[in-house]
């Protein structure tokens, strides 16, 4: 997968899991970032490409940084990359 498909997958897949996690529903979240409900769809289902003005609408809807989007799943994958040497490391 190109660079740019994985890191709109995971801008999507982010956006998805910082909504579930304020109780919002894709159309409420739409609503709020005011953008049309099917273009959010979009950008979860990694259809759209935003600009950096819906991500920063997005962010300010949720209420986060515009850099969790992104930082998340990479501290997530540094901590599996650490943990993975901590282990494969001989005494």
């Amino acid at each position: 997968m190109p660079s740019r498909d994985k890191l709109l997958s995971e801008f999507g897949r982010n956006v998805s899991r910082f909504r579930d996690q304020a109780g919002l529903s894709q159309d409420k979240l739409a609503e709020k970032a005011d953008l049309d409900r099917t273009y959010l769809r979009g950008i979860e289902r990694v259809v759209r490409n935003p600009s950096i003005k819906t991500v920063l609408r997005i962010a300010k809807a949720l209420g986060i940084k515009t850099t969790e989007f992104i930082l998340e799943d990479q501290n997530i994958e540094s901590a599996r990359v650490c943990k993975f040497h901590a282990v494969s490391q001989p005494a």
